[in-house]
């Protein structure tokens, strides 16, 4: 009895990751780069038409979480040079934009200015295991864009 039990838990388990692993996500996540001036000296927006919208929930949750644990800090040095990359959480379909995040990649740290609408804007900082956590999921999907 014990042993049928358990199999009826593992299976059911199984059926549920199976349903959440394939169902599609609800909002759009996408990465872009800056847009500079000739001389590479001041961003005048986000180029995202070579990105595309991220569909793997294990990338997209590596993304999100981090931002979630980062801690808040007054605004940084590094964020006087133009920001690597720009997250953009949304849902295209209402038209709703979440989130837009400039993101900076430090020597140990990221930054990210969330933009609020408001100011003064928020700066946070993702470090130690979170750090290499969203910077090798990031690089995953722009190599080729990043600013440096």
């Amino acid at each position: 009895m014990n042993k049928v039990l358990s199999l009826v838990v593992i299976f059911g388990m199984f059926f549920i990751y199976l349903y959440y692993a394939h169902n599609p996500l609800d909002y759009s996540v996408m990465i872009g780069r800056p847009i500079t001036t000739e001389n590479n000296s001041i961003a005048k927006g986000v180029d995202f038409t070579n990105s595309i919208s991220l569909s793997n929930k294990q990338d997209v949750n590596r993304l999100i979480f981090p931002l979630m644990d980062a801690i808040s800090i007054p605004k940084p040095e590094l964020c006087e040079n133009i920001h690597d990359a720009t997250l953009w959480i949304s849902d295209s379909k209402e038209g709703i934009t979440y989130y837009q995040i400039n993101i900076w990649l430090g020597e140990k740290s990221i930054v990210i200015e969330r933009d609020t609408g408001t100011l003064p804007l928020q700066y946070k900082k993702i470090q130690d295991t979170q750090y290499q956590i969203f910077e090798v999921t990031l690089k995953k999907y722009i190599p080729e864009n990043m600013h440096r």
